[in-house]
């Protein structure tokens, strides 16, 4: 598993791109110009992507945009948190946590 939060997303991406023994990605706050979300819907791997409501970095609305037909990307928005999580942080552990039990 590779993981990243907001520049450290795109840093995942790569490093996942390059190591096929990276199974799942956990995304937080993936800024759409860094990440290029149409490469990571192609790329296959279950991925998590957890976003701010009102996260003016990494929109919502953008990044649903692209994730549309990727069924291996789940988008999961925290309500009334920014890019900076503070409001909403438990949420984002919570989250990754279920997910990463699952």
């Amino acid at each position: 598993m590779a993981g990243g939060y907001s520049f450290g997303s795109a840093a995942a991406v790569r490093a996942a791109a390059a190591e096929r023994r990276v199974e799942r990605l956990l995304l937080v706050a993936p800024p759409p110009a860094l990440v290029a979300p149409a490469a990571l819907a192609a790329s296959g791997r279950r991925t998590l992507v957890l976003v701010g409501e009102y996260d003016t970095l990494a929109p919502v609305r953008e990044l649903a945009a692209a994730l549309r037909d990727a069924g291996h990307v789940e988008l999961r928005v925290v309500p009334n948190a920014d890019h900076f999580f503070l409001e909403g942080l438990p949420e984002v552990g919570r989250l990754a946590l279920e997910w990463l039990g699952a």
